[in-house]
């Protein structure tokens, strides 16, 4: 995961409390419900991030020759796969 539990509470506060901000908003849960599924939402991105990308890993094998003999960059060829899931599956991140 990118970032510590800290770093995820930290950031499901700052959400938090720009909803406490927001007028038109209505809480209708108490906040620590609120903020505890705040930090569920995130770090579940997280996770799905985090195996999106072990599966551009995997996929990455078949060009494994190629990145070997200098004829493919590693890291774009990471990227260039990821994007084309993300768009496939519709994905936010």
């Amino acid at each position: 995961m990118r970032l510590k539990k800290e770093q995820i509470q930290t950031l499901a506060d700052r959400v938090l409390a720009e909803i406490r901000k927001e007028p038109s908003i209505r809480l209708k849960a108490a906040e620590d419900k609120i903020k505890h599924k705040i930090i569920e939402l995130i770090s579940n991105d997280f996770l799905k991030e985090d195996k999106l990308d072990e599966e551009v890993k995997k996929m990455m094998e078949q060009y494994k020759a190629q990145i070997a003999a200098g004829n493919m960059d590693a890291q774009k060829v990471f990227q260039m796969i990821k994007k084309q899931l993300v768009k496939e599956r519709n994905l936010v991140l």
